[in-house]
């Protein structure tokens, strides 16, 4: 009797553990079935492609993500990260993806891409009320160029190396265009900044809008904006999957940008 139950209490307990353990592995099961891609935006957005609504990604990039991964079958889940941490933790394997341009990346060919592109053209802005004509390379000629702090415009590093052209580092997009409220300086000033982005900025300011405001013809900078991925069987599938679910990608349509020809300040 006591051997039975003994046993008895053996079976209630492995049944319990049992029970115990599908409560935990199931769901894991099912979203591994059903597979989640973790992916990471930056934690201030990045209108319009991005855009933070009660900390919740939306936005022309985001969208159609959405929609591609829900007829995917793929959950996603997104992280709010600084941009520079996005890319630590997209190596070292603690989100599966991130936003970026192959064109921005060292070594795009260490990761997967998605199908999904929105294309960005970087443009000069300035008040047309200045007296020099900004749509000519001689009209910047000794400007001062409005820049995002650490990004790299190829267009215009020989002009920056050279002094031809005076870079000014301004730390979020909302300070770069605050700049156009200024008064008028001796010399050209512009900022560089993608043509959508600036827009979206501008249709919410009325103080901005205010302004004789233009952007240039000519394109200083253009690339395509989509997510990047690990390189690895799991995410591979998953990837494959979601972009199936995407127009047929985009050819190429970045004109050729060749750097400012302007003569350094010491050959004037």
């Amino acid at each position: 009797m006591f051997e039975y139950k003994a046993l008895a209490q053996i079976k209630r307990a492995l049944s319990a553990l049992m029970l115990c353990w599908l409560t935990v592995v199931t769901p894991c099961l099912a979203a591994e079935a059903v597979g989640t891609l973790r992916l990471s935006v930056p934690d201030d957005g990045y209108p319009p492609y991005v855009v933070l609504q009660d900390g919740e990604p939306q936005g022309l990039l985001i969208k159609p993500l959405r929609e591609a991964a829900r007829r995917a079958g793929i959950e996603l889940e997104f992280v709010l990260l600084p941009e520079m941490r996005s890319q630590y933790m997209l190596d070292s394997g603690h989100v599966d993806g991130r936003m970026e341009s192959p064109d921005w990346t060292a070594n795009p060919d260490d990761y997967l891409w998605s199908d999904l592109v929105v294309w960005l053209d970087d443009v000069l802005i300035y008040r047309n009320d200045q007296p020099f004509d900004l749509e000519y390379e001689e009209g910047l000629q000794g400007g001062e160029i409005i820049t995002h702090l650490g990004y790299v415009y190829p267009a215009l590093e020989p002009a920056f190396a050279s002094g031809s052209l005076t870079r000014r580092d301004k730390l979020t997009e909302q300070d770069m265009l605050n700049t156009l409220l200024l008064s008028q300086s001796e010399t050209a000033r512009a900022l560089i900044m993608g043509r959508d982005v600036a827009q979206w900025y501008l249709a919410a300011q009325p103080a901005l809008q205010a302004l004789p405001l233009s952007f240039s013809e000519k394109i200083y900078g253009c690339a395509p904006m989509g997510f990047q991925f690990a390189r690895n069987e799991r995410v591979q599938a998953l990837v494959q999957r979601l972009n199936k679910e995407f127009p047929p990608k985009p050819r190429q349509r970045c004109p050729r940008i060749t750097p400012l020809s302007l003569t350094p300040p010491d050959d004037q």
